[in-house]
């Protein structure tokens, strides 16, 4: 008999209620059951629910818990970490909730990683809570790269000069970029393979010059090269 489980979608805004990510994320979650021998029993729900909204304050997550608790199940599937939480502080409070109650969460995108019991493990924690943060950063400064977006747009005229340093300079987007250099020396620092350097990027939905937030290795790995090279020819003082 197959492990049972329980799916659980959430979109934040009304406008997405009426998009492909409802379906998108049920699609996942039933594939990632199937493929790795879960027994699907039901997907809950909390659409228009931003992800700051405390757990036990959405009703299809208390919903989700009290079925848990009265069948016995012990497993959650969700498409992706930050579907389940987008605020750092959040997403904690929920991760202990399901850990007293010993349910695993599983995100799609992260294989058969039980989320919920990183506590014990040090360098899964900090990963952990890295997403986290990554996911929060992005929230609190859509607003921000919407209207820099729009007043560029607005400015925009005559012919493109040369693509500036990556990183370098005092537009958001370089800060964006200095942001996405230090994540990467600080994974590297701690031993983290290329392959999770790049599933952070695209996990904290950090955007490559081009829109796209999809990250391969090598693209990382190219990033911190050139940086690298730049600051061994920087004078020294």
């Amino acid at each position: 008999m197959s492990e049972r489980a329980f799916g659980y979608i959430r979109v934040s805004g009304n406008s997405q209620v009426e998009g492909d990510g409802p379906k998108r994320q049920k699609v996942a979650i039933e594939a990632f059951a199937t493929s790795n021998a879960l027994g699907l029993e039901q997907i809950f729900s909390d659409l228009a629910v931003s992800g700051t909204v405390d757990g036990l304050d959405r009703a299809g997550f208390a919903s989700m818990v009290v079925a848990c608790e009265s069948s016995g199940c012990k497993t959650i599937i969700v498409e992706k970490q930050e579907r389940f939480a987008r605020d750092l502080m959040v997403s904690e409070v929920l991760f202990e909730e399901l850990r007293k109650r010993g349910i695993r969460l599983l995100a799609c995108d992260r294989g058969t990683e039980d989320l919920v019991s990183a506590k014990d493990d040090p360098t899964r924690m900090m990963l952990r809570q890295l997403f986290g943060v990554l996911a929060q950063y992005e929230k609190s400064s859509l607003v921000t790269k919407l209207r820099v977006a729009r007043e560029r747009a607005i400015a925009a005229g005559g012919k493109a000069g040369a693509p500036p340093t990556y990183g370098q300079g005092k537009s958001l987007r370089a800060a964006t970029e200095k942001r996405i250099l230090d994540l990467i020396s600080q994974l590297r620092e701690i031993g983290a393979t290329w392959d999770t350097v790049a599933l952070a990027l695209t996990n904290g939905g950090f955007e490559k010059r081009g829109g796209s937030t999809q990250w391969k290795r090598q693209e990382a790995w190219s990033l911190y090269g050139r940086a690298q090279a730049r600051k061994a020819k920087q004078p020294t003082v």
